[in-house]
């Protein structure tokens, strides 16, 4: 644990960092206090926060297509570590997909509800 006396001048912040970035950082200068998240509850929900991090930044750049790939990568790392994280395979994941894509469709048509009876929204 890399925690301890904090410099007066320095920012705080509660955010996932990849894993070289301490190093990275150091490099430059800057000088960061970091922390293992040994948990694995406590790391997944942080996975969570930074998949929501990544999400939003997504809607900054609409037209930048090297940024969204890149967002993309993210995504994409961020959902396999969540999955490892509560012992989910890849094949489990890809089975489940075409087994729900085969009972309730896909997203592919774009289909956006506007309204419907209350019973039948607690169904979807």
């Amino acid at each position: 644990m890399n925690v301890g006396y904090v410099d007066i001048d320095m920012r705080f912040f509660r955010k996932l960092i990849r894993d070289k970035m301490p190093a990275i950082l150091a490099k430059k200068g800057k000088n960061i206090k970091t922390r293992v998240l040994e948990d694995d509850g406590e790391y997944f929900e942080w996975l969570r926060r930074k998949m929501i991090e990544e999400l939003q930044e997504m809607t900054e750049k609409q037209n930048d297509h090297m940024f969204h790939v890149e967002r993309f990568a993210y995504l994409h790392e961020i959902l396999f570590l969540m999955m490892a994280v509560r012992g989910i395979e890849k094949d489990e994941i890809k089975k489940a997909q075409k087994r729900i894509i085969q009972e309730r469709g896909s997203f592919k048509k774009r289909l956006k509800i506007l309204a419907a009876h209350l019973e039948t929204v607690s169904n979807l």
